[in-house]
Order: C-alpha cells, then structure tokens, then sequence
C-alpha cells in the first residue's frame, strides 16, 4: 500500500468525496434527531398534561360527590321533620326512639351504599351527636370539632373540613357538613331561617380520594400523584407516596427548598409543566394543577430518566446510523478513489438507485470480484438485505400499532359494547387468517362464559349464546387461571374440546380481566398449526386490556341507567299514590305504550325515552292542587284551565335534567290531537313527537278499560272501536294501525304484569343482548304464522302442535319434536311431534333429563347441534339411519321465557351440515316465542286463580262465591236435590287480633282455612265472606249431613292449638231444598241468622236454621 499523500489525486479526491459525504449525512441525522426528539418531548409532555388534568377533573367530581350526598341528607324533608320532632322534648319517647331507629337505618343504608364514608352523624346545635352509624358516639359532646363549629358558621350552611387525622393513630379522613333546618310540626313546612343541627360525613381518605387519584394508565415504574397544600412557609403533603407511603400530612419541605418545586407552585395555585427536581431530589417531568375548591394542588410527575428514555434511545439509533453511513462514506470514497472506472459507475448508479429509496433493486456490478469494489457490493447487498427485512418488521409492528389505536378509539368513544365487539373481533378475524374469533362474557352467577360476538369464516357453525363452562376447555382453562392459554398445536392439547364441524389446529385464548376481575374471554382459532407467535400472543394481550374497561364500562352504564329508571318509577307511583283514583295508571300505560312502540321497529334509545315520557306524563300535576285534582265532581272552567296547564308544567320540571329532555317533549305534548285540537300547543300531526302520539293511544286505552269511582271499566271490544273511531282526528292513522294488530290477550298478559311486576326490572347482563339476525321471507312467514297462535290462543296443546308443524312445513324440516318440562320431577314429555315415526314417540314420550344425550339443553339453556344424526346414539339404536335415511343434521333447542327452561325443541334436517348460523338463531326466536306461549298459558292460569282466591287465606274470595252460589242452587233445582250452606265466623277474634297483632291474626286465619279443607268433601267450596266469617257450600247435601259437617269443623277447630291462644268458631246452617225458596239471598239470609243465632247461644257451637228466626228481631253478633 502507497504513502498517504496529499498531493496525490486518490488523496485529494478522497478527503473531498469523505467531506461531500459526511457533512450532509451528520446535519441530515443532527435534523432528524432534533424532529424527532422534539415530538417525542412534546408527546410525553402532552401525556402528562392530561393525566394532571384528569386527575383534578376526578378530584372535583369527587368533591362535589361527597358534598352532594351531605346536601341530599340535610334537604330532605321527612329526615328535617323526624329530627324536629326527636329534639322536640314533648315527643312521647317512644315515638322519638321509632324516628331515631327510621334516620339511623336510612344512615346505615347510605353508609353501606357509599366506600369508604366512616361515619355519618346528626348533631344538635350545641354540637352533641344526637344520631350516628357508631353508637358509641351518640350522646358525646363535638363542639370543639372544627368541622361542626365552621358547618353552623358557613354563610350557605355547607362546610367541607379539610384532610385530617382523629387522634395520633387515625386514618386521613374529610368531614362534609350541612345545616339541617327545623320543621313547624303543626304546618308541616320547612323553617328556612331556623337550623336545629347538622348532618356531619366522614369519609376515609386511604378508600376513596387517595386509590383515585394515584391510579392513571401507564404510571410505568416512577409515574406517581401528589395531593398537596399550603402550610404557612411549607408545602404539606396530602396524601401517600409511592416512595414514601407514611407521606401524607407528615412530609412538609420548605417552600424555599430547591426540591418539590412542582409541589410548591401546585400549592400556590399556579398550573404548568416543567422539568425540575422532586422532594427526592430526583430530577423529574411534572404537570401540576390547582384545586381552588380547597386550595389544593396536584401534581403528576415521571422521573426525568424514564420520560425521556426514548429521547435517549434515539439519539443511540441515530449514532449507530451516522457511524454507519460514515463507514460506508469513507468506504465507497476510497474504491471511489482508487479506480475511476465503468465498474464504480455503474456501483454508483446501483447505490443511487437504493438511496433514491428502491431497496429491492440488486447490485451486481463486481459482485463477483474479490477486490474492495467486489467487498463494497457485497456489504452493500446485505445492509440492503437487513433494511428490507427491518422495513417488514416496522410495515407490521405499523400495523398492529394502527389496529390497537383504531380499536382503543372506537372503544373510547362509544359504551355500546355490541358495535365494540363486533369490530373487535372482526379486525382480529382478518388479522388471523379470518378463521375465527369470539367475545365471550363471564356469567358470575352460573360460573360460566356465554358466547357474545364472533367473526371469520367458521362464526356460521358458533351459536351465540353458547355456554363454556369455567375451566373446561382451553377457553375455560383462561378463565379459570386467568391466565393467557396457547396451543400451538391442538391435538397434542389435552385440554382442548374441539367443535363439531371445525377443524381447530391452533388456539389462543385471553382472559379480559379489570382489576383481578374476570369478565370474560378473547379467543382467536387457526385453521394452521404453529399459527400464533410470542408477538401476536401480546398483542391480544393488549386488545384485551383494552376491552375490560369497555366491558366494565358498558356494564356500569346500564346500572346507571337502571338506578334513574328505579328513580323514575317511585316518583311515578308517588304520583299515581296522590290520586286512588288512576293509581297504578303509569304502570299499565307504560306497558300498552311500550307494546305499541316495539311493533314500530323502534330504536332502544327511542325505547326508553318513550318509555320515561310515558311514566312521568303526570308529573305536572305536582302543580295541581288538591282540591282540582281530587275534587269528585265537575270542574268550573277556570279549573279546567288549571287542569290544561300540567303538561307544560310538566315539561319544566324535566326541562333541566339532560338525560330527560327528550321525555320532557313526550311530556308536554301527551294531550296533543292529531287533528290540532289538543292542548297547550295545539301541534298537529307530525309536529307532535312520536313518543306523545303513541302514548295517546295507550292513555285512552287504559282509560276505557280501567275502573273508575262513577264506572266500571269498558270491554277491549269497546276500548278498539272508540279508538278506531279517533283515528286521523284524535290519533295518529299509523299507530292506531299498529294498535289494532296487538290481541285482547296480549293487553291481559300486560295488564298483569303491571299489577305484579316493577315498572322498572333488573338490568339485563350484558350477554342476554345477542342479536337477531336477518330472516328471509320464508322464515318470517314462519314466525308470523306462529306468533298469531301463540297470541291467540292459550291452550298449550294447539299451539305445541301448529309450532311442530310450522317447523316442518314452512320451514322445510324433516321432522319436529316438542317435549315439555316438569322441574318438580325431572322429566320431559313429549307435546307435540310432526314427522317422528311411531318407534321415536315410544322411546321419547317421558323419559328423566339425567342421562339424555341432550341434557346440557336443558340444564344450561344453550342450544346443541349435531351435524349427522349418527351422532346421537339413540337414534342409531332405533335403527332411524336406515328406517329415516332423509334425516341429515339433529338440532335442539331451549323453550326458554324469562331465563326458565319449560322445555325443549328438537328439529331434523333433511341433510347433514344443514343448520347454519341464521339458522340457529332462527330457531333459538321460536324457541322463545313458544317458550313465552307455555309462561303466558301459565300466567293466565295463575290470573284466573288469583282471581277467584283470597290471596291471604287460600280460600276463595267472595267474587267468587256471589258466582258460585246461584249457579249451584240452579243446578240443584235442574237435578233435584239440595244444597246446604254453613256460615263460620272465628268468636273473640278482634279480641286476639288487638291483643297479639295482625300478622298472627293472619296466621289464625290461614290456620282455620287449613282445618276446614281438610274437613270438607273436594267438591265443597269453601269461602272467605268477609273478616274473620267464612261460607262453606255443600252440594247435593241434606241438612243432617250438613250438620254432621259443621259439628266436625267446629269440634276440630275448639281442640286446635292456634300460636298465641285458644280460640272456638260459631257455625250457621241453613238448606235449600226443593220445597223450599229456591234463592241464593234467602239460603243466605237464613244461615246468617243462624250464625247470629249461634253466637247469642254463648258461641262455639252449631245453630240451625228454624222458621221462628224470621219472626225475631233484627240481631247483631255478641262482639265478634
């Protein structure tokens, strides 16, 4: 090698060509560093900004929160007037002990309702607790506390005491005041000007505030939340840290110290980020903010080192890169140098070629030399090699970055958990090949995962709302450990359960778990073996921690949603409780009106605030005064006009409650007319919200058929035609149309519900809402055809047998099997068949659920399907693969209404792999529907009992015997023979009722009722006739042996040993027969007056009927 020289060309041109080469590259690698490092500061920065801002936006909430719940305790009315009357010295003591016990079971109630509230207490004006949630406080003076002291010298009667320690060893805690006001007890109003106490909170700093504010997503390992406050010359810290758990009210620091500057500015009330040092004297990255409610600040802060970690990473990549471009510089400038020949041209087109950005172009100039030109081309070909292949990597770590910021901003910005889902497993689906992925929810109460949303290819052959239990299975195994579970190769898995016609050869399964809470599983299957690696295992580690809050969330929502609706119905039943005359009204009108509205293909947000408009339709008669509203006869005119004014009045007490606004419409525009003619704004039309058409509907239908002081109610016959009649003037044409279609019997069904069942339910698990898929007209035909059987009519039997053949003649199956359920004994009976052979029948008609190839059916409500009927074995028994060779695919499916199993429904298809998805669902809706037919048959079994049985006693209700009676003296008279009647009252029982108390004069009744059933033949009826008096009706039975009866009862009643004291019974008898009148009123009157009879003989004893009764005088019973 020749000395270096720099007269030399080579020398020269090498120095310009390294000076050419590596200036541009440091300042372009110096500019990319400085872009980069700035976005990178500026992300951390903004990053902390927020959680600082998130932090003081929860702290504010949390503070209004608790002041809140001190306000709506202190307001309230009955709370205010039981207080009173406990101060008040001339309340009778026992009378103050029952208000003490009300208040403190409703403290206790709020206490236990709300984490971490220590104590709540109510304190006299003199500071001494007179109620509290710790009896050992009651009676002790608190004067000198701050918190009572400043409470009843607050200009606005609300003091909150700042963060404090009870004692040397006490837990931080806040105390909330409010003022309570007296109440003149002879008006029942509120003295605003006099207060008479205070209702005191204290609330534990180390469950509520604190977990709050220093929780926040990726603290990483120094990210922390300070909680801070002036005190005098130092900054005091409020609250735990991460590197000093006994921080809180102990840590102060000097504001002239260098350290915890963000901590001092926080406390001056200053706002801002900056770079400075902790009260560690770490250097760190703070935001901080002010609370000026409290004169508090907060801080968020990272340590310097780990938020800019990733400045310093890459400044170490952009090194490496510069080092590297010098090296190859200087490379190519000394071949450069060295030969200026056609093979350096055409390498420097080749690297011109990459540099322009084409990595896949191929050097090939001197790639075969053995010289530097052949080196250089070499080297150069495998960096190009390595760029390519890191560009790949990049191109897909790009992409998994863009897939979790698109699903953790669609998860950000909706609570709808099934549009969440289904995209989420969509996106995951396609990521993995589109085989197959699923959602599945955890059921606490059942223990196990129920299938909520699926996607690929293989999502035809999954139902949804399939069940797993928790620990079967790779899915259940997740569950069960929480724990990621991966079988890379399923048939080497022996926990894996494969399913019917999928062919599964890889697995992965995720728990979705908030804060150690399952709430269900992400599982995504391959149709590959080895088909998921340790990167796509983290990435759906990571789309899981982004689902849980989304779940919780969702779930949340709901509850929230469900508390207002609890809300809205008891100020709806308050209402209808202020006039006896509608009461219960709301209820069924929200029935009838929903019922109309889910005909409409309504929306469920427009669902519910029908919904709420129609429950709260009367809320402004809160306006109305009494003597209007209940006044019994007409109104004057200028009462009308009073009357006309609720529903605006309506409207502005919702007015201001934004989840109610939309309901306030509904509201206002309920007596509107479809002509104009209604009141207050006279809208027409369209212009009236359809909410407020609908209702008007339902209004008027409750109207006519409901009971009224001066009428009974009106047929459903009555109630169609006069709103039929309406229609197009008083009514919307569309909705009395959709009225019109709704049956008598499904408006009973309703009507029942609303008598029995709150107008607001429990919410729904999120994975009780599946959806419905699209239906093609066959199979809505189908469905028509059964809902019309099912609605009208109720005998179980006609509608099992139009369902089984529906299935099969409208729907194209082979066969179809209905088999009831009976829970008492375990056991299923078939219904209903059309198409099973006569061997089928046989071997089905009963048989126990234990051991059936189906009974998961039963026992978990999920539906199975088998793809080849050779799968059951008892159908290969019965020789059905030769005798039935049509038969392909064997599904069964529930009969489910409100969560309960009344039986199963077994379909058979004409080839194997027949039920698809659609399908399934399909089945699973008229599975429903004839569940919902057997639980309303029921249902009107039950209403028709109810309505002839007195619901204490178990007898039957006077109704009914005011029926029974004529009917059977007729009958006796068309037959020729007699009837006996026996009156029953229970002697001295007012007596024992005011000596021991209703419930055990209800007991005693129950009781009598019991003996005298087992006293009587099945066909005698026996009746409660009013209080402590019964009516027993003996058919076909002569006075002697009506006698014998009534001396049994009585003999048996006198040597019963009733709860709390002895008691006798007095019996009437009287007969009708054919000589005799022949009328329900003289049987009647007669057995009454032997009763009476009965009891002025000195009671316990049994009187019959003589013709000189008559000519005594009128007599009344001897007490009772």
């Amino acid at each position: 090698m020749s000395r270096f020289s720099f007269k030399s060309l080579r020398s020269r041109l090498l120095i310009v060509l390294l000076g050419l080469t590596a200036l541009p590259a440091l300042l372009i690698g110096g500019l990319a560093y400085y872009n980069a490092r700035q976005t990178i500061e500026q992300r951390v920065i903004a990053q902390l900004a927020s959680i600082a801002d998130l932090k003081k936006e929860q702290i504010n909430a949390w503070l209004d929160d608790r002041s809140a719940d001190a306000r709506l305790l202190a307001d309230n009315f009955l709370i205010e007037e039981h207080f009173t009357e406990i101060l008040d010295p001339q309340t009778e003591e026992q009378r103050r002990a029952a208000f003490s016990g009300f208040l403190i079971d409703n403290l206790h109630g709020v206490q236990k309702a709300r984490t971490g509230y220590r104590e709540i207490m109510f304190v006299d004006l003199g500071g001494k607790v007179v109620l509290s949630t710790d009896s050992t406080h009651i009676g002790a003076d608190w004067s000198a506390h701050p918190a009572i002291a400043m409470t009843f010298a607050s200009p606005n009667g609300e003091y909150i005491y700042d963060i404090h320690s009870e004692g040397d060893n006490g837990p931080p805690e806040m105390t909330f005041g409010n003022v309570l006001h007296a109440v003149d007890l002879k008006t029942a109003k509120v003295l605003p000007e006099v207060v008479n106490g205070a209702v005191i909170i204290r609330v534990r700093m180390d469950q509520t505030l604190y977990p709050l504010i220093s929780n926040w997503p990726d603290r990483g390992a120094t990210g922390e939340t300070l909680l801070v406050r002036n005190a005098n010359a130092e900054t005091l810290f409020l609250n735990p840290l991460r590197f000093d758990e006994n921080a809180a009210l102990n840590l102060q620091i000097s504001k002239s110290s260098p350290n915890a500057k963000p901590a001092h500015l926080a406390a001056a009330g200053q706002e801002g980020v900056i770079q400075t040092f902790d009260y560690r004297g770490v250097s760190v990255l703070a935001a901080y903010r002010t609370i000026p409610q409290m004169k508090w600040g907060v801080v968020a802060k990272r340590d310097s080192e780990e938020s800019f970690a990733p400045v310093a990473e890459l400044a170490r990549e952009v090194l490496i890169i510069t080092v590297l471009i010098l090296i190859a510089a200087a490379a190519v400038a000394v071949i450069l140098a060295r030969a200026l020949t056609q093979p350096l041209v055409h390498l420097v087109a080749a690297t011109q070629a990459v540099a322009a950005g084409n990595i896949e172009s191929e050097i090939v100039v001197g790639s075969q030399r053995a010289d530097e030109i052949g080196q250089l081309a070499n080297s150069f070909q495998m960096m190009v090699a390595a760029v390519r292949e890191r560009e790949s990597e990049l191109e897909s770590h790009a992409k998994e970055l863009e897939l979790l910021n698109e699903l953790g901003r669609d998860i950000a910005a909706t609570l709808d958990l099934r549009a969440i889902s289904t995209h989420v497993v969509t996106h995951v689906a396609e990521r993995f090949n589109n085989f197959l992925c699923g959602l599945l929810l955890y059921d606490e109460t059942s223990e196990e995962l129920v299938t909520y949303s699926v996607a690929g290819h293989g999502a035809k052959r999954i139902a949804l709302g399939g069940r797993i239990p928790r620990g079967r299975g790779l899915i259940g195994q997740a569950a069960l450990t929480r724990q990621t579970r991966l079988a890379n190769d399923t048939a080497a898995q022996p926990n894996f359960v494969p399913l019917p016609g999928l062919d599964i050869r890889a697995e992965v399964a995720i728990p979705i778990l908030r804060e150690e809470k399952l709430l269900g599983v992400l599982v995504v299957s391959s149709d590959h073996v080895n088909a998921f690696h340790r990167d796509d295992v983290l990435l759906l580690e990571t789309l899981a921690t982004q689902l849980a809050p989304a779940v919780e969330n969702a779930s949340l929502f709901r509850d929230l949603s469900t508390a207002y609706d609890h809300t809205l119905d008891a100020l709806a039943a308050a209402l209808d409780a202020r006039d006896k005359e509608t009461e219960g009204h709301s209820r069924r009108v929200v029935a009838y009106t929903l019922a109309i509205a889910r005909r409409m293909n309504l929306s469920q947000q427009e669902l519910d605030t029908i919904r709420r408009g129609a429950l709260l339709h009367d809320i402004g008669k809160i306006g109305v005064p009494d003597a209007i509203l209940l006044k019994p006869g007409p109104l004057t005119e200028e009462e009308r006009t009073v009357m006309r004014r609720h529903p605006e009045w309506g409207q502005r007490i919702l007015s201001g409650i934004p989840f109610l606004e939309a309901a306030a419409e509904i509201v206002c525009a309920h007596q509107e007319r479809w002509d104009g003619g209604g009141y207050p704004r006279q809208l027409k039309g369209e212009a009236i919200p359809q909410g407020a058409r609908i209702f008007a509907i339902a209004d008027t239908y409750d109207a006519i058929t409901s009971d009224r002081p001066y009428r009974a109610g009106r047929s459903y016959a009555i109630a169609r035609a006069e709103i039929e009649a309406g229609s197009g003037t008083q009514f919307d044409p569309r909705a009395v149309e959709i009225f019109l279609q709704i049956p008598e019997l499904e408006f009973m069904r309703l009507r029942a519900e609303a008598l029995t069942s709150p107008a607001v339910t429990q919410p729904l698990p999120l994975w009780a809402e599946l959806p419905v898929s699209s239906t093609s007209s066959v199979e809505l035909e189908a469905l028509n055809r059964l809902i019309k059987a099912v609605s009208g009519s109720l005998n179980l039997d006609e509608i099992l047998r139009e369902a089984a053949c529906t299935t099969v003649e409208t729907l194209g199956a082979a066969a179809c099997g209905l088999f009831l359920y009976e829970a008492e004994t375990d056991i299923l009976t078939l219904a209903a068949a059309y198409g099973f052979p006569e061997s089928l029948k046989d071997r089905f008609s009963r048989f126990p659920v234990s051991g059936f190839h189906n009974e998961v059916v039963v026992r978990e409500a999920c539906i199975r399907l088998h793809d080849d009927i050779a799968e059951v074995p008892a159908f290969v028994e019965l020789g059905l693969l030769k005798s039935q060779p049509e038969w392909g695919a064997y599904l069964c499916v529930p009969l489910t209404a409100k969560g309960e199993v009344s039986g199963i429904m077994g379909i058979l298809s004409r080839r194997p792999r027949a039920f698809e998805s659609h399908d399934i669902t399909l089945y699973q809706a008229i599975g429903e529907q004839i569940g919902l037919a057997i639980a309303n048959a029921r249902l009107y079994q039950t209403i028709q009992q109810q309505a002839m049985t007195d619901s204490l006693t178990g007898a039957y209700n006077r109704r009914h015997f005011d029926e029974f009676l004529p009917k059977e003296i007729e009958r006796c008279n068309r037959y020729r023979h007699g009837v006996s009647l026996i009156m029953l009252d229970i002697d001295r029982f007012k007596e024992y009722n005011d000596a021991y108390g209703h419930p055990a004069g209800d007991e005693v009744l129950r009781q009598v009722v019991r003996l005298i059933l087992k006293n009587v033949r099945g066909v005698d009826v026996v009746a409660r006739y009013g209080g402590e008096e019964f009516a027993i009706v003996l058919p076909e039975t002569d006075l002697d042996g009506a006698c014998i009866a009534a001396e049994k009862i009585r003999a048996v009643v006198d040597t019963h040993r009733f709860p709390k004291d002895h008691l006798t019974v007095s019996l009437g008898v009287a007969h009708c027969s054919l000589d005799s009148e022949s009328s329900s009123d003289v049987l009647l009157a007669r057995a009454d007056q032997a009763l009476y009879k009965a009891k002025n003989n000195g009671r316990n004893c049994v009187c019959v009927w003589q013709p000189e009764f008559n000519l005594l005088p009128e007599q009344t019973k001897l007490g009772n």
